[in-house]
């Protein structure tokens, strides 16, 4: 591809022979007279790779030119011409970040060189950043890809891709197949009340069409800057992007793609300085980022759904496991609600909680490989049959091991019946080898099955309870569990 100039000068004479040298050297040429040209030249035609500029031009001179250019094309290579008499103002355009200046009246060869040397500074800079950039997504990608839990991954993306960009506030959009509207699932440097709206009705019209074209666009509130897809601004209407713009901040609206669906759409937006806005750079970078955001947002939602499958798989054995006796149907609910509890009680996060309940419902799965005549028996249990009820932990274990998903839930399945003391079963683990989970679980087991009717005595009081968790303290039960679980128990009251 042809390296793209675009010389600027009000002088004829210098423009056409420019023009003619620069042709000759197989570059590609656009030609115009002042700033403003050059601006909408860029629009039309560009961006370009070099710029070479006069300082003095009426209407715009080649400083502002450049404060322009800089902020809406900041990967462009800027050479200043300048007389003598104006050697300060080139001085001055270096240190905003102009390559290069050449004096008035130059020589041709003296253009040429200076002109290779700013191509070789730009290819060079232009690798640097898009090492960075691969870089930055090769990071990203991998932590994306590794990551299954929907609101983090929401979280993850949306904060990246205010970090590269540089942005300072955002919102991304999930879209609710049953509602037929895109939901907000996550946002940063924005209050709810910020939000023109939390929801966006798939039927509107800037949606429809955004959706149908799929293509990323950028609304500004800048005339000059150079956009995909220009969006009209009006204080009338309530635009789908939800988020009021102030004149000095941009909006990119990036939509999140599967095949022909789109799932989402990331609204990203950036402060404008005299300097920086959103680059066609920020645009790719962005749209790279949600093509693998949607890939991975798919991707956790079709693990999600088959996780909830085996959860239903297992919730079904454990019914079934509870209709073979009158005295274990709802035990599994019981452990499940105190532990849950218990994990709030702990401020313990909501994934650890759904981690718990998930425990609570699995952790006597392993009976339903014990004889019902032994689970329901009415008297006491014979040393042989005591032995076979104790085998039902390693039973579930066994039952989880081959499902991945219950990696995390096992250890409760198989420990619920250890003590701090060591003297539990199967594995008379104690102490700190007792996980918090497994410490709440076997609390939450012991107290429900302390509260429920059994086939060889009643509930107990829950007098008797309390003072059974307090005389267990510390050799059977986690002393700090067993005083949350009393303080539960008072507040169901």
């Amino acid at each position: 591809m042809k390296v793209k100039i675009l010389v600027i000068d009000d002088e004829n004479e210098i423009r056409n022979l420019l023009k003619e040298v620069l042709i000759t050297e197989g570059y590609e040429v656009g030609v115009t007279s002042n700033g403003e040209e050059a601006l909408e030249c860029f629009k039309k035609h560009g961006p370009f790779d070099i710029v070479l500029t006069d300082i003095k031009m009426p209407h715009m001179d080649g400083i502002e030119l450049m404060t322009h250019i800089r902020r809406m094309w900041p990967d462009v290579a800027i050479i200043i011409m300048t007389g003598y008499a104006d050697i300060n103002s080139a001085r001055i355009a270096i240190k905003q970040g102009a390559y290069d200046y050449i004096r008035k009246p130059f020589n041709i060869s003296e253009m040429m060189t200076s002109i290779e040397n700013t191509l070789k500074r730009l290819r060079l800079s232009r690798e640097n950043a898009r090492l960075r950039e691969l870089v930055s997504l090769f990071e990203i990608s991998k932590v994306i890809s590794a990551t299954f839990n929907h609101q983090e991954l929401l979280n993850l993306v949306l904060n990246s891709a205010l970090v590269q960009t540089g942005s300072s506030k955002g919102t991304l959009y999930l879209f609710d197949d049953i509602k037929n509207e895109f939901i907000i699932e996550a946002m940063s440097g924005l209050k709810k009340e910020d939000l023109k709206s939390k929801k966006i009705t798939a039927s509107r019209h800037e949606c429809k069409d955004y959706i149908e074209n799929g293509m990323p666009s950028v609304v500004t509130l800048n005339p000059d800057f150079y956009t995909y897809d220009k969006l009209k601004i009006s204080k009338k209407k309530d635009y789908f992007m939800n988020i009021p713009l102030k004149r000095e901040e941009d909006l990119i609206c990036m939509p999140l793609r599967v095949k022909n669906k789109i799932i989402g759409i990331m609204n990203v937006v950036k402060e404008v300085s005299d300097t920086l806005s959103f680059s066609q750079g920020d645009v790719e970078f962005l749209h790279i980022l949600v093509s693998q955001a949607a890939i991975s947002l798919q991707n956790a939602r079709l693990f999600s759904d088959l996780e909830q499958t085996y959860v239903d798989v297992i919730r079904s054995l454990t019914l079934i496991l509870e209709a073979k006796s009158p005295y274990t149907r709802g035990h599994s609910e019981g452990v499940t609600r105190y532990a849950a509890s218990l994990a709030r009680k702990l401020k313990m996060t909501e994934e650890e909680i759904k981690l718990i309940k998930q425990g609570g419902i699995f952790h006597d799965i392993g009976k339903i490989g014990i004889k019902e005549s032994i689970l329901s028996k009415p008297s006491g249990l014979t040393k042989e049959e005591y032995d076979i009820i104790k085998e039902h932990p390693v039973i579930g274990d066994g039952i989880l091991k081959p499902i991945t998903f219950f990696d995390q839930i096992r250890p409760m399945v198989r420990s619920h019946h250890e003590r701090m003391d060591g003297n539990g079963y199967p594995d008379g683990m104690g102490g700190n080898d007792m996980s918090l989970f497994i410490r709440i679980m076997v609390v939450a087991d012991s107290y429900d099955a302390m509260a429920s009717d059994r086939p060889y005595r009643k509930r107990l009081s829950n007098k008797k309870i309390v003072e059974e968790l307090e005389k267990n303290s510390g050799s059977q039960f986690d002393p700090d569990i067993a005083r949350a679980m009393i303080e539960v128990s008072r507040e169901d009251k």
